[in-house]
């Protein structure tokens, strides 16, 4: 029966996440509908998960620009209209911020005041979803529809690599990686037909357009290595609790080497790379 399988897909999920995806959604319509649609590019693990069917939930949506790179006024006024494109969820308080975090990226949030007792005991109120637009070029983004309209989102090699880039950055400052990510690229080398050298091809320009130091071989080999350790993949599996059903949470759990198909295609990466 459909109302048994849509109660499976949700099982397992945190209860504030179903909820955020219903703010995230009402959001993506709006934009669906406007000229702004053309301005900006959805990626990231919602990208996947809106365009590309990913089960795993994320707490917020990110967006780069169609052309990128734009004059700081503009990319002011642009995150301002975005910030206008979603003024009220349903019938329930909604406030809205915007913050410039950096100078090629703001941050707006989108807080809904749901003042329920049932609610309460579900999850923090006001309930937050954060949007963060940077002001960084997509690469030949994809059109998908949604609600009435259709918004632009990143193609799935062009988020392995936005990823890869961005692990290896966190890895660098931090020594640690965004876990959920393992999952992301899991998803995208078992569903999409991906050509390792176009994703070789996009990271170096990544790297160029973030103004990153260039990569290095110790790079992939600390991203090899992180995979390597059990406790980090233990505590992946903790991570990702809650993120994506009970089902895909079990299926995962019974894959062996999960991580291996992920080390045979960064180690790819690396020769090619270096090599450039």
């Amino acid at each position: 029966m459909l109302e048994d399988r849509l109660r499976r897909a949700l099982e397992g999920i945190r209860k504030a996440l179903i909820i955020r995806e219903k703010i995230m959604l009402s959001f993506l319509e709006a934009l669906a509908e406007i000229e702004l649609r053309n301005e900006v590019v959805l990626q990231g693990g919602n990208a996947l998960h809106f365009g590309y069917g990913s089960p795993r939930y994320s707490k917020d949506l990110d967006f780069v620009l169609r052309e990128g790179d734009v004059n700081s006024e503009e990319f002011e006024e642009l995150c301002y209209k975005l910030s206008k494109v979603l003024v009220k969820f349903e019938n329930y308080p909604t406030e809205v911020n915007v913050k410039k975090l950096q100078d090629r990226l703001y941050r707006i949030k989108i807080k809904v005041h749901f003042e329920e007792q049932k609610t309460k005991a579900l999850f923090k109120d006001p309930l937050t979803v954060k949007l963060d637009v940077y002001n960084i070029m997509s690469h030949s983004p994809d059109e998908i529809s949604i609600g009435k309209g259709f918004i632009l989102i990143e193609k799935p090699i062009e988020i392995f690599a936005d990823k890869i880039v961005a692990d290896i950055e966190r890895l660098r400052d931090r020594g640690s990686l965004k876990l959920y990510d393992l999952f992301d690229w899991y998803f995208i080398l078992t569903n999409f037909d991906i050509n390792i050298e176009e994703v070789a091809e996009l990271i170096i320009r990544k790297v160029e357009e973030y103004n990153m130091n260039q990569l290095k071989e110790s790079d992939f080999d600390s991203l090899i290595t992180y995979l390597d350790n059990k406790k980090n993949l233990e505590t992946f599996y903790e991570v990702m609790m809650g993120y994506i059903p009970k089902q895909e949470f079990q299926r995962l759990k019974s894959i062996h080497g999960f991580t291996n198909l992920i080390k045979e295609n960064l180690i790819k990466l690396k020769n090619i790379v270096l090599k450039r």
